[in-house]
């Protein structure tokens, strides 16, 4: 078992090599650059500001060496500086961590409440009407996109429930 975990995690490093270099491909053929984001509003016109912004963030360079840079930077897990924040991103991560894994638990635990009574009833309960619902919701939840998903319960659970339950209270109070 220790030899098969040790050949996946070096079958991982060059996956993790070519994904890398797609998304900073990527990132880097979008239109505008760090400077235009740095600039907001106001466009940076002067060919001399420009020159000295992309020489200072590395982006007078070749995209190989610029790639080569930020992958010698990220593997001594120097993320760089947010713009946003102006803070080292590694402490922006961190900070986020704590939130990540409450949010990772509470998911964990809602999915184990959901998915262990239904399978242990659709086990028991085989080639019924209920195995038949709880492979179809098995299937239907994990076909759905996440990211779809949590924009529809924060629409479900902000907006609607809100406004369901302010009408209702509205109601109670004018009762």
């Amino acid at each position: 078992m220790l030899i098969y975990t040790l050949n996946r995690m070096i079958q991982l490093i060059p996956v993790l090599l070519i994904v890398s270099v797609i998304v900073f491909s990527f990132v880097h053929f979008l239109p505008g650059d760090v400077i235009d984001v740095l600039a907001g509003e106001e466009d940076v016109e002067d060919p001399e500001v420009r020159a000295a912004l992309e020489k200072e963030f590395g982006l007078d360079k070749p995209i190989y060496v610029q790639y080569l840079a930020w992958l010698g930077r990220v593997l001594r897990a120097d993320f760089g500086i947010s713009l946003v924040t102006r803070r080292p991103i590694a402490i922006e991560l961190f900070e986020r961590i704590p939130a990540t894994v409450y949010l990772a638990l509470v998911g964990i635990g809602f999915s184990m409440i959901i998915a262990i009574p239904l399978g242990t009833i659709a086990s028991v309960k085989r080639n019924s009407l209920i195995d038949y619902i709880a492979q179809t919701t098995s299937l239907f939840g994990i076909s759905i996109p996440e990211f779809w998903f949590a924009i529809m319960c924060i629409l479900i659970f902000s907006l609607y429930l809100l406004k369901c339950c302010s009408k209702s209270r509205h109601q109670l109070v004018n009762y």
